[in-house]
């Protein structure tokens, strides 16, 4: 019998890798992938069905619906989605199907329930928050400072650092255009809240979570946020993977926070996307939890170590990673509001002659185009890898890009 992982929508940024990982399943677990996408592209149109790969257009829910009811539970090996936005139309049609699906799925695309059954189950990993009505003349209940963010919205969109009452002030002001550019990311219909913030490191773990509950946790990723840079904003600039990086997080400890939130949330057959802090007096504090692959994890592993994510679907335990290998990922935001000029071509020359460079794309950086910080919707504009197995190449090379990040992109 023939097995399908199922992925609804294309994710086109980076296609080629996700490509390889399809075509990678197909080759060591003979499992084929059906792609079904609403809006046609010029990316889709290009290419054709393969042994490994098919296409299939769909309008609407009940289309897609109808679609994937014509295959048997026997015959799905998984289904996915790369879009945040569409996690928790996957749970509806894995429920339909009769798979096992998250119990509490809705809380993927609502903060504040996370927040919510965590306070009353697991306190400790979560902190005390207040929904926001701007229709009404509500008060703050949470002390200063605080972050504000929507409740739905993904990569720190929306998401804002409150020191005093004048930001909070000036955040209600803005929200007009935030609503806007949030909306044109797709991101409809937000609620707000506000949270105490949380302090210390920013580590995202990424794992599966089989039918019966068990994980299997891929190498832990170290996130740095471009408050870090002195920017008024609340995006991740960095993100850092090395052997070692484990060790920072006890394993015993960690593996209970995440045995937790999988009981309570009821995590069954799923990619799990889950951004924590460590405080600096050592608790583990939950940001978020999201049950896809989020964050780029499926490039990042497979460009630093050749691992596809999608080939660990049916295991349990975590990944072992034997090579001494040092990767960064940098997101180049905008560090004020301004028109995107382009980039700085001799600094760009530069970071592309460090020892550990890896690649440098441009991601939404188009001349002449507005930008502005992610906690007014806007987006990166371009990336640059470092990848070594050299710890000194890796940290001056890291130091020299990190010394540079305000100067590489030319804004007016």
């Amino acid at each position: 019998m023939e097995r399908f992982l199922l992925n609804i929508d294309i994710f086109y940024k980076n296609f080629k890798i996700y490509l390889s990982c399809f075509e990678d399943l197909f080759k060591k677990k003979g499992i084929k992938t059906i792609i079904f996408y609403k809006e046609i592209s010029s990316l889709v149109e290009k290419l054709e069905d393969r042994d490994f790969i098919k296409f299939r257009k769909y309008t609407d829910f009940d289309d897609l619906k109808e679609q994937v009811l014509n295959f048997s539970k026997e015959e799905i090996f998984y289904i996915n989605t790369f879009d945040e936005k569409l996690v928790l139309l996957t749970n509806e049609l894995k429920k339909l199907l009769n798979l096992p699906f998250t119990e509490k799925y809705e809380i993927f695309r609502n903060k504040d329930l996370q927040r919510k059954y965590l306070l009353e189950s697991f306190p400790e990993a979560t902190v005390n928050f207040q929904k926001i009505d701007f229709n009404k003349n509500e008060k703050l209940g949470i002390d200063f400072p605080c972050i504000i963010k929507p409740t739905s919205s993904a990569q720190s969109s929306g998401v804002t650092f409150l020191q005093n009452i004048g930001d909070f002030e000036n955040f209600k002001k803005n929200i007009s255009n935030l609503n806007k550019n949030l909306e044109a990311r797709g991101f409809l219909k937000n609620d707000f809240i506000v949270e105490e913030f949380i302090d210390g490191e920013i580590f995202t773990l990424s794992y599966f979570v089989n039918d019966f509950g068990e994980y299997f946790l891929f190498p832990i990723v170290k996130v740095k946020s471009v408050q870090d840079l002195g920017i008024d904003d609340f995006s991740n600039y960095v993100r850092i993977i090395y052997k070692g990086l484990d060790l920072e997080l006890d394993e015993e400890k960690l593996d209970i926070f995440i045995k937790k939130h999988i009981k309570i949330f009821g995590i069954k057959n799923t990619f799990v996307f889950h951004d924590m802090k460590k405080t600096n007096s050592g608790e583990f504090k939950t940001i978020e939890v999201n049950g896809r692959i989020g964050g780029y994890r499926l490039e990042m592993y497979k460009e630093t170590f050749g691992v596809n994510m999608l080939s660990f679907i049916d295991k349990v335990g975590h990944l072992n990673i034997k090579e001494n290998i040092f990767f960064a990922t940098f997101a180049f935001y905008s560090y004020k509001e301004a028109i995107f000029k382009g980039l700085d071509k001799n600094l760009e020359q530069e970071f592309k002659k460090m020892k550990s460079f890896f690649s440098f794309k441009i991601i939404s950086g188009k001349e002449g185009k507005k930008a502005g910080f992610t906690k007014n919707g806007f987006s990166a504009l371009a990336n640059l890898k470092l990848k070594t197995e050299s710890e000194t190449d890796f940290w001056r090379d890291f130091d020299f890009v990190e010394k540079n990040y305000k100067n590489f992109l030319l804004l007016e």
